[in-house]
Order: structure tokens, then C-alpha cells, then sequence
């Protein structure tokens, strides 16, 4: 009896598994993450437009980030971006380029979908790629739709 007891809780337990694994890779092969989003986090508001052809865009109250070219401190730089929908949680790298020598700078992050149109990000802004959202380092981005 308890062998049976056990063996139902097990295939009910491993089917709710499944299940959320099933709805989980559905949104993610669903959802595309090109457009423009916009958050705000310590009461700055910002955005990120991510383009289909990998480039993206960033504008924070302190710097703007044109995605193919842009200049920091007398050189020129370009930001892209390599989302990889396969990882739990999602990873999302921003990528700074310097374009003359092609030295790069990655930004290792991580994504978390809440529906199409809003997503949590969190930035390794001070070394490896964050683990899991936090409050202190995570931002919600909605979509801005025009």
C-alpha cells in the first residue's frame, strides 16, 4: 500500500514537473526579446532597444549607447547583444566592442520572462553572470509598443 501511496505521489509530482518544463520552453522558443524596453531602478529611469540584427541600444539619464557606433573617451565603440533561450535562467550578454582594436567587454546577464511584454533583468555589472534575481540587482522592463 505504501509502495502505491508513493508511486501515485511520484508520477503526480513528476507530471506537475513536466508540465511547468513544457510551458516553460514554450514561451521561450515564443517570445523574442527585439524591441524597446523601458524600466526604472534607484528612481532612474532607462531603456534597452534590442534589434534583429543582434545590435542594441541603451539610454540611462547618464549616458547614451547607440548601438552600431558611439564614442566614450575618444573611441569608437558599438554594443550587441546574444540572448541564449536554452539556459535556466535565460542569458543575456550585452557585449561593448571597441572598434578599432575589437576588444571586448562582456556584460554577462540574465533574463527572467514574466509575459511578452515584461521582462526582469539582472546585470553582472561587477563580475560573473548573476545566479538568480534579487531585489538589489534585477530592474523590470515593460515593452513599449508605438
Amino acid at each position: 500500500m505504501n509502495k502505491l501511496l508513493f508511486s501515485l505521489l511520484f508520477l503526480t509530482f513528476f507530471h506537475a514537473v513536466a508540465q511547468e518544463e513544457v510551458a516553460a520552453i514554450k514561451i521561450n522558443t515564443e517570445f523574442n526579446i527585439v524591441g524597446e524596453w523601458t524600466g526604472t531602478s534607484k528612481s532612474e529611469t532607462g531603456s534597452f532597444r534590442f534589434l534583429a540584427d543582434g545590435f542594441a541600444y541603451m539610454v540611462t539619464p547618464q549616458l547614451t549607447v547607440d548601438s552600431k557606433q558611439f564614442t566614450q573617451n575618444g573611441k569608437n565603440f558599438s554594443l550587441t547583444y546574444v540572448i541564449d533561450y536554452e539556459k535556466t535562467p535565460i542569458h543575456l550578454d550585452l557585449i561593448v566592442t571597441e572598434l578599432d582594436s575589437q576588444k571586448e567587454f562582456i556584460l554577462p546577464g540574465i533574463i527572467e520572462i514574466i509575459n511578452d511584454d515584461t521582462i526582469k533583468m539582472a546585470l553582472g555589472f561587477s563580475g560573473p553572470r548573476p545566479e538568480k534575481m534579487l531585489d538589489e540587482n534585477e530592474i523590470t522592463l515593460n515593452r513599449t509598443r508605438e
